[in-house]
Formats: structure tokens, sequence, C-alpha cells
């Protein structure tokens, strides 16, 4: 199960304390919590575009995200901000980029 991160300081946290792994359609931010559980967050400035864009953008994330977490370690805060190319991503190259940005960092269960 997912919980969001909706608090300021929680994105802060992560972005101040965690380690970071940058790709061509979203950042990825990964740092251990002590909660046992996994917290996600998505961003998307209005850099990006008007809401109904970065609407779409934090709904591919989120379910790109969805589809990834039975495989995903727990007790771990994450937070994914989208960056301007996003715009143009389709569903399958977002989630392929975000798999290989989480295997980076080490997010996967180890079988």
């Amino acid at each position: 199960m997912v919980i969001s991160l909706t608090e300021n300081y929680e994105f802060q946290r992560v972005y101040k304390k965690g380690q970071s792994y940058p790709g061509r359609y979203a950042v990825v931010y990964y740092r251990k919590n002590n909660r046992g559980n996994l917290r996600l967050g998505i961003t998307a400035t209005k850099k990006i575009g008007k809401a109904c864009v970065r609407n779409r953008a934090r709904r591919l994330i989120y379910e790109n995200m969805r589809l990834l977490l039975p495989t995903m370690e727990q007790g771990y805060d994450i937070v994914v901000v989208a960056r301007n190319a996003i715009v143009g991503a389709d569903f399958f190259s977002l989630g392929k980029e975000l798999q290989r940005l989480l295997q980076k960092a080490g997010a996967f269960l180890h079988e």
C-alpha cells in the first residue's frame, strides 16, 4: 500500500537528505524512512504548462508507479518531479524510464 506525501516539510526532507536520480521525463528523489511503508509524492511545476497538462503528467506518473509498487521495497519516501519533456511522453516510455531510475536507486526487491 502506498501513502501520499502531503506536507511541504516531508517533500523538503526528501529533497535535502535523499538521493536524486535524473531522467529525461522526471527526477526521482529517494530516501529511507522509519515507518516501514512506502510513501510517494508527485510534483509538476507551472513551467510544464497549464493545470490540465500538469494533472495529466501527475496521472501518468501515478499510474506507472502503481504498476511498479508490488515489486518495490517498503520503508522509503519517493518524490517524483515531472520535467518539461513529459508533455510529449507516452505512457510506456515514461514507465520504462521510471523503472530504470528506481532500479538505479535500488528500490526493487532483490529476488
